[in-house]
């Protein structure tokens, strides 16, 4: 087991340990999840388990890797789930006027999520786009997608397609698309 000043190594992947409002707001975050889920799903998928060890931020989403760092590594971290990160950004955001934009689901879902963001965090600018659902994107779709995010520029990228997709597609991608500090998978709103 390895510990550096933010992570712990938990069954060998980088696990963030600090509370989310220390997270270095001055530069580009990939921020990911691991839970037992996708743990078991990367193992098998090499693709996915580089995604996921190349997050800039791993936050540990399943009682199942907080124990193991408890059991296995006698250490106690705190489950983060996408949803406290998703919650905790929209609040920041609102504080400082921000924009986030959401890249998958719907074009349903996304209006819906876009009323209820109006209502809730209003001094937040909004952005939206709904990719073709389909397994995988062509270089059109890819191309489509980035300008509209670009266009938009967001402080922060929520993609929210499913796993492990939405975790491949982000990291393929990070260089690529303005978002000006954070890009979070796995959005729940």
């Amino acid at each position: 087991m390895q510990e550096e000043n933010n992570t712990l190594n938990v069954l060998n992947y980088p696990v963030y340990t600090l509370p989310l409002k220390q997270l270095d707001n001055t530069r580009k975050l990939l921020i990911n999840t691991i839970n037992q889920y996708s743990y078991c799903i990367a193992e098998k998928d090499s693709e996915f388990k580089n995604t996921l060890l190349q997050s800039d931020v791993l936050l540990p989403d399943g009682i199942g890797i907080v124990l193991a760092a408890k059991f296995i590594y006698k250490k106690k971290i705190t489950k983060i789930a996408g949803a406290d990160l998703h919650d905790y950004l929209l609040k920041k955001l609102n504080t400082e006027s921000g924009t986030c934009f959401y890249m998958g689901s719907s074009e349903t879902t996304l209006t819906k999520i876009v009323e209820r963001l109006n209502k809730e965090y209003p001094n937040i600018k909004v952005g939206t786009y709904s990719p073709p659902f389909k397994a995988k994107f062509t270089t059109e779709d890819n191309a489509a997608i980035i300008e509209a995010v670009n266009s938009f520029a967001p402080d922060v990228l929520f993609v929210g397609m499913t796993a492990p997709k939405q975790e491949k597609w982000s990291y393929q991608f990070k260089e690529t698309t303005k978002c000006a500090i954070y890009m979070l998978y796995r959005c729940c709103f």
